[in-house]
């Protein structure tokens, strides 16, 4: 049976976090699927577009938790000017 570009996506994404090296996977792949279901190249191409995807992820992550902190600390600003505001009239 053939494998679907699909099916082979998603076998190369659960090797992705297994190997750090595209060779290891498709040879893995390969053995487990039949010689010649996937190259080593296209392994390759994928796990770039996966590391590029991990990398954005955790940029965007990063910038979220700097967000939460930012208005965490403004509200906490607000409060204790609208309570010392209160206080002082």
């Amino acid at each position: 049976m053939e494998l679907t570009s699909e099916q082979i996506r998603l076998l190369m994404v659960h090797e992705w976090p297994l190997n750090s090296n595209a060779t290891v996977a498709s040879e893995r792949i390969n053995q487990a699927c039949g010689e010649d279901t996937v190259d080593k190249s296209t392994v390759y191409r994928w796990f770039k577009k996966f590391d590029e995807v991990k990398k954005v992820l955790k940029i965007s992550r990063a910038q979220v938790v700097q967000k939460k902190l930012i208005v965490k600390v403004c509200l906490k600003r607000l409060k204790k000017n609208s309570f010392g505001n209160s206080d002082a009239g």
